[in-house]
């Protein structure tokens, strides 16, 4: 078979044990194929890595809203409280101040 083969047609095993074969059209259709792939999958890698990174970001701003959303809720009921305060005492203050007018 080896030698009903010759040049472009034979098979990359064939041709690569030959002495000083140079690589087919094939075998170099290989290695750019190969190579191209290669690529891709480093940039598909890179990708899913940035992609990743940008969701822990995204995570880390969720929780600190949150967290910040919190304290204001809180900070805001507290303030709403000492309103409240604030206007039952004035209310008891007047209700003195009648009841020691009239």
């Amino acid at each position: 078979r080896e030698l009903l083969l010759d040049g472009d047609d034979a098979n990359a095993s064939t041709a690569s044990k030959r002495a000083g074969a140079t690589p087919s059209e094939h075998q170099l259709w290989e290695v750019a194929y190969k190579t191209a792939m290669l690529a891709q999958q480093t940039r598909l890698s890179r990708g899913m890595s940035q992609l990743q990174e940008v969701r822990a970001s995204a995570e880390e701003r969720a929780k600190a809203m949150a967290a910040q959303c919190g304290a204001i809720q809180h900070l805001r009921a507290d303030s709403e409280d000492k309103e409240r305060r604030s206007v039952l005492e004035r209310e008891a203050l007047i209700r003195d101040l009648r009841d020691q007018v009239g």
